[in-house]
């Protein structure tokens, strides 16, 4: 069997989608935004941008980054915050909001490329 981190682009999207939500499931956080972006082919690897909310305890977000790590892909977070999670008159709730920007790197397989873009019609004509 391939290793999750060759498989096709759609599935490698899914379980990655998936892996975190497990993380964050197991560790007590609430993901209320989990949003990947364009994955770009770069030399011998690919890079993915991935926005994320999350609510929760403090040992909620350190499970969970440590959960993270044990992944088939390199999770390198890029901007984050870890606040309290206030109303609108800023007392504290009781938990944590951790939101922010990650790239996600994998390896690719000899052979891959980007997908081509089709040309566009009309232009010049001869």
């Amino acid at each position: 069997a391939a290793h999750a981190a060759l498989a096709p682009r759609a599935a490698r999207e899914g379980e990655l989608l998936a892996a975190w939500h497990q993380a964050a499931a197991a560790h007590g956080l609430h993901i209320g935004r989990l949003q990947p972006g364009k994955e770009k082919l770069l030399d011998g690897h690919a890079r993915q941008g991935l926005q994320m909310r999350a609510e929760g305890s403090y040992q909620g977000v350190t499970g969970m980054l440590a959960a993270l790590q044990g992944l088939s892909w390199s999770i390198v977070p890029e901007r984050w915050s870890l606040a309290p999670e206030r109303t609108r008159t800023g007392r504290s709730r009781g938990m944590l909001v951790w939101q922010g920007k990650f790239a996600v790197h994998r390896f690719t397989p000899d052979g891959e490329r980007p997908a081509r873009k089709g040309r566009k019609a009309g232009g010049k004509t001869s």
